[in-house]
């Protein structure tokens, strides 16, 4: 009933009171719209704790009544403590200027729990809470909550930092995981690869991914976004870096393998980062516009490759005492490493996420750089914050690194055994966490199809007849001949099918916020779903090479607002891990639908048409059960 209320508008949210742990439980697994508020009686004297944990790790505000111990009940015996006469809590209103109420109230605010508190002091008594001291203690005097802050100190110089270190990040993740496709016939002539070889270079680095996301989520949670992104980087260079001096096969994939690990780490950890720094009203298209960026790196590496791989007259030199020839596919390899590098070079020069700060229970640094943020922007209007606070868990960092590796692994088992008490995951998080299980395979397989070039060449490759011949000749009998290594037209055709993406990557910053993400989710995953079909139409190489750039062009938007929702379902104390999870389901469905295309393509065309039609159908429904989140505090 009360849900329905909300439906039609006639209450914003719904709120609670005096349920215990477990009553709170049954609501959170069975109600579309979770409470916003939980009121229980809490002061000194009854801290409540283990409830108040619970509620807040859920994402309930909790509000404390009685918090000054109900000093004027009814039912209080004579010689009963009060709790404002307490010798503790004069000695600290006294060393603070404050009073035992004042004390008292703030301990309150310090453990995010709001307070209504009851003054009836006869008209011949000094209030117990005087005006000034409420309004000090309320936070009138420049306290705000985190998402009020972001929203008031404005947007400038050092968003935009941020912004282009993490769409550089971002890019250096796509080029890392499509360059081994671009250098697959020069190598495979210089390090004598078999096909089982090149399967194997394409999936290490996929498997690097899997276990990467694992770690390194759940090291953004425990450490830190920025050092966790620092260390993530620099292992995906170093693995990028020397691999381009691996002198054969094996040595090259555990190198592949190394940089897959650093590559894994960084998108959970870049999202999770980046969307910290949004308000509610930028965060959409921001996020969007940072999904992009796997477009910009496809169109760096496609270039890159374009100029500097097929090089006929390029004149390798020796390395080692000549048991490495150095090639021009090692230079491109080498120079693909470098946006990581960089990357992970200019981190330590922009500050921590201001909601992680919180989350850790650093408040002085928190409000430091919201104050340094609003004076760069040059508001002048906005008083300064005096306390910038988080409506939700504040956890302690740990200090130890055993602390640490506890934590990240707390954060993975949180995820998928909720603790009686408490819970850690907010309670949006906990009623959708199936459905984006699911969406992220099914969104991976429209995005593996894509990359791979699986669905130009889907039925290619199988000998797709048309009137009882073959179309194209895929025979690689000549895959060393030097005209073929110099071809420029797979490297073009590349950049055009990661071009085509633009005008909807384009299209879903602008609509992000205007038509939700839902809805661009939805209609993504099923216009991409229709359009697998139209494979069977493919006659010719310009119109496998159109329907490449339709395919891309209509999953993008989709997957841009994937990226968005993961992070606006998510709690800041379990946003990095969360999201390194669904990275590496991601990773297992690439490998999945790889070795699935494999399989099913020797029976003809249908059984993979079909397959990848019917999952990217059924993660549009499953979109459609996401709440709307467009504009919504995220905490």
């Amino acid at each position: 009933a009360m849900e329905q209320l909300v439906d039609e508008g006639l209450a914003k949210a719904v709120g609670v009171s005096n349920f215990n742990s477990e009553q709170l439980g049954r609501i959170l697994a069975n109600c579309r719209i979770p409470p916003a508020c939980l009121q229980i009686e809490s002061s000194p004297y009854f801290v409540n704790g283990r409830l108040i944990d619970f509620a807040q790790r859920a994402g309930i505000t909790v509000v404390a009544y009685s918090p000054l111990g109900s000093p004027k009940r009814p039912w209080a015996k004579p010689g009963d403590p009060q709790l404002l006469d307490e010798p503790l809590l004069k000695a600290i209103g006294a060393k603070y200027g404050k009073s035992p109420a004042q004390v008292v109230l703030r301990f309150q605010l310090e453990r995010n729990v709001g307070v209504v508190p009851n003054d009836e002091a006869p008209s011949d008594e000094r209030p117990l809470i005087s005006d000034d001291a409420a309004s000090a203690v309320a936070g009138k005097d420049g306290d705000v909550d985190i998402e009020t802050a972001l929203d008031q100190a404005g947007y400038g110089r050092l968003h935009l930092a941020v912004m282009s270190l993490c769409a550089w990040a971002c890019t250096s993740d796509a080029v890392e995981i499509v360059c081994v496709s671009f250098i697959l016939p020069a190598a495979e002539c210089d390090l004598g690869l078999t096909s089982f070889d090149k399967g194997a270079l394409n999936a290490v680095i996929f498997a690097g991914m899997l276990v990467g996301g694992l770690l390194w989520g759940a090291a953004g949670d425990a450490v830190g976004r920025r050092a966790t992104l620092i260390w993530s980087l620099t292992v995906n260079a170093t693995g990028g870096l020397a691999s381009c001096l691996a002198p054969n096969f094996w040595t090259f994939l555990a190198l592949r393998f190394l940089s897959g690990l650093g590559v894994g780490g960084s998108y959970p950890v870049i999202f999770s980062y980046y969307s910290e720094w949004q308000s509610r009203r930028r965060r959409g298209a921001a996020v969007a516009a940072l999904s992009c960026c796997w477009m910009l790196g496809g169109l760096i590496t496609a270039a890159g490759a374009w100029l500097v791989v097929p090089r006929p007259g390029w004149t390798p030199f020796n390395l080692f005492g000549g048991s490495v020839p150095f090639h021009s596919w090692r230079l491109f390899v080498a120079l693909c490493s470098l946006p990581s590098l960089t990357s992970a070079a200019l981190f330590p020069c922009v500050p921590e996420s201001p909601k992680y700060l919180l989350q850790m229970g650093r408040v002085d640094e928190a409000t430091a750089l919201m104050n340094r943020v609003a004076a760069g922007n040059g508001i002048q209007e906005v008083p300064a914050f005096s306390r910038v606070f988080m409506r939700s868990s504040v956890s302690r960092p740990p200090r130890s690194r055993m602390g640490r590796c506890a934590q990240m692994l707390r954060s993975l088992l949180d995820l998928f055994l909720p603790p009686s008490p408490p819970p850690s995951a907010a309670a949006h998080w906990s009623s959708i966490q199936p459905c984006i299980w699911l969406l992220w395979p099914a969104a991976v397989v429209s995005r593996t199809v894509q990359t791979s070039g699986s669905l130009r060449r889907l039925c290619l490759q199988s000998g797709l007849r048309v009137n009882g011949s073959s179309t194209f000749n895929d025979s690689d009998s000549n895959a060393c001949d030097p005209q073929v290594l110099s071809a420029s037209r797979p490297y073009m055709e590349s950049f055009l099918v990661n071009a085509s993406n633009l005008p909807r990557n384009l299209l879903s910053i602008v609509l992000m916020d205007r038509l939700g993400r839902r809805t661009i989710l939805s209609a993504s995953m099923l216009l991409t779903a229709v359009s697998v079909f139209l494979v069977a139409t493919v006659r010719v190489q310009w119109q496998a090479l159109a329907l490449s750039c339709a395919f891309a062009g209509l999953s993008a938007s989709g997957w841009n607002a994937l990226g968005v929702v993961s992070t606006e379902l998510l709690p800041t104390g379990l946003r990095s891990t969360a999201l390194g999870v669904s990275g590496a389901l991601s990773r297992v469905a690439s490998l999945l639908s790889n070795l699935m295309f494999g399989a099913l393509i020797d029976a003809g065309c249908a059984g993979p048409l079909i397959s990848a039609a019917g999952l990217m159908t059924l993660g549009s429904l499953l979109a459609c059960l996401f709440p709307n989140t467009t504009g919504v505090s995220v905490l």
